[in-house]
């Protein structure tokens, strides 16, 4: 009995040392960073198409932002269209399908190629959640949101403009002068200035067939009393007044025509005294593509009328020097910025989504001149300059990203032709458009998938370099937009399509690859209410849509 009651004893008594105390409630863990510390009544995000992480660490035009994360690694493809996609959904082109800068939807006609940034996406966007939410977006040329449908459609916005004609040289000759163009209201036969010489003008047409045209005035004075015909100052006469040219070769010219404002940007080249030889630069014409009518009407009064992109092809081949083409970027950035200012100081918004292409405008063409990095790089810092002067960091925050770096490339490689050259063009279609992936799509049996792997992956240039670092066939994982196979090559070669030879040179810079090598790594810096200061080495691309919603306060 008395071992029995020993035995209950220590029973109780190892009970008692055994027994563990409640677990404390769990607390929740804090989101990933980047971390807020309040809710943001205004966000402005500034995306800046090829913001590289290295050259913005190595030229600090993000010092000073209390968020700074150095390296945001894009998704894979590291191309516009995909990059921007993830950074409106939070999500990887397997989720959203924007699969690249160009693919092939199913059940599309077989060489139909969807581009990218008209595709719809199939996830979730800002732009949704900011409905649900019953909240405001405007969006200045952001990637996707194009106004094409109403998902697509910001509460105010611009579209990317096409321009209504092509920029080209007009080169005029001594016979295109003539002194007897003078306008009837001068009265006596003299010029507006001094000229010991007849004032000469040429007319060239400015118009848009059926939309808009003017007639437009070179004219060239005298204003050296040396006893010889020596024209030395040239103006441009419109319908809007006189610009002189010797000040400055840009001259603008613009007229309204119902309610829209048309206008361009040209240059003088080349002027010799004789009028034996004049060449200008006749930029192209375009005109605003914003809504509503009133946030248009707001551009045009504060903006003016959009100049045009940096014209790349006349760069190339030398119609026009890379300083004139530096120039055109310069004014279309600033263009852009003076609009996000319209927006900022008349829209009512909660997000303003904001986009400027300079950087990588400058540096597909170009890479690594160093100087017109320089100029991009500080038109990028002008627009963050302008957006911290307008905005009230009591109430509201800025967001400074980039979508993707770029990496130098020298040699073209057309995916077609290996297609033709293995006797595999029957049955499969190759999309690419000059970055650093292709997608293949097989139509018909055998499914010969494997073989086609097998030999993407042995490919290699003449040098003897293989060009692809990523090659796999479908699977599960993958969106249905994605090819049967998908290749990534390294970064020194671009993909394309189309006729032509299998290899050639290439030069300037790509992106599309790969986010494993640094080149393509991009950046982000913010400030403002509900930004918390600190540094973070690397961030998936991926979260900065759930960073927003938690600074907006959106579910």
């Amino acid at each position: 009995m008395k071992f029995a009651k020993l035995l209950v004893g220590v029973a109780l008594l190892a009970a008692c040392r055994t027994a563990a105390p409640p677990p404390p409630p769990l607390t929740p863990l804090p989101p990933p960073g980047p971390h807020t510390n309040g809710v943001a009544q205004r966000v402005v995000l500034m995306s800046f198409d090829g913001l590289s992480a290295d050259q913005v660490e190595a030229r600090g035009v993000l010092n000073g932002m209390p968020l700074r994360v150095k390296r945001v690694i894009p998704v894979d493809p590291t191309q516009t269209s995909s990059t921007h996609t993830a950074i409106l959904t939070g999500q990887p082109p397997a989720k959203s399908g924007i699969v690249g800068n160009s693919f092939h939807l199913p059940g599309a006609p077989r060489t139909a190629a969807t581009r990218g940034l008209d595709a719809e996406i199939g996830a979730e966007t800002l732009l949704d959640v900011a409905r649900r939410n019953h909240k405001r977006v405007g969006a200045l040329i952001f990637p996707t949101i194009d106004a094409a449908n109403p998902r697509r459609t910001a509460d105010f916005g611009m579209r990317f403009v096409k321009a209504e004609t092509a920029s080209r040289i007009v080169r005029l000759a001594r016979g295109d002068f003539h002194a007897e163009w003078l306008p009837p209201t001068w009265g006596a036969p003299a010029g507006r200035h001094p000229s010991f010489s007849p004032p000469m003008r040429a007319r060239i047409e400015w118009s848009v067939p059926r939309k808009v045209r003017q007639d437009v005035d070179v004219v060239a004075y005298d204003t050296t009393d040396d006893g010889t015909r020596n024209y030395d100052a040239l103006f441009i006469e419109s319908e809007s007044g006189e610009q002189a040219l010797n000040g400055s070769p840009w001259f603008s010219l613009s007229k309204r025509v119902d309610g829209r404002l048309y206008g361009s940007w040209s240059k003088l080249l080349q002027a010799d005294p004789e009028l034996n030889g004049v060449t200008l630069y006749w930029g192209s014409i375009n005109t605003n593509d914003a809504y509503p009518a009133s946030f248009e009407q707001e551009v045009d009064d504060e903006a003016g009328f959009w100049p045009g992109v940096p014209d790349e092809t006349n760069a190339r081949n030398g119609a026009i020097d890379r300083a004139t083409f530096t120039e055109q970027m310069e004014r279309f950035g600033d263009y852009l910025t003076r609009a996000m200012g319209a927006a900022i100081a008349h829209e009512q918004f909660d997000l303003l989504l904001c986009y400027q292409p300079v950087i990588d405008q400058v540096e597909h063409p170009f890479y690594p001149d160093d100087a017109m990095r320089t100029r991009a790089y500080a038109a990028m810092a002008r627009g963050v300059a302008a957006a911290t002067r307008e905005l009230d960091p009591n109430r509201d925050a800025l967001l400074v990203l980039g979508d993707h770096g770029l990496a130098p490339i020298d040699t073209g490689v057309r995916v077609t032709r290996i297609l033709r050259d293995a006797n595999l063009d029957s049955r499969w279609e190759a999309f690419a458009s000059g970055g650093n992936i292709a997608h293949f799509y097989r139509f018909g049996d055998p499914d010969d998938s494997a073989q086609l792997v097998a030999l993407l992956t042995t490919f290699k240039n003449p040098d003897g370099m293989p060009v692809f670092e990523r090659v796999e066939a479908k699977t599960s994982a993958m969106h249905p937009n994605s090819g049967d196979v998908v290749a990534f090559s390294y970064p020194r070669f671009a993909l394309v399509g189309g006729d032509g030879d299998l290899f050639g040179k290439a030069s300037g810079a790509q992106h599309g690859g790969l986010s494993s090598h640094r080149e393509y790594h991009t950046t982000l810096g913010a400030r403002g209410k509900g930004i918390a200061a600190e540094t973070i080495e690397e961030l998936p691309q991926t979260d900065i849509e759930p960073f927003v919603k938690r600074l907006l306060g959106w579910q």
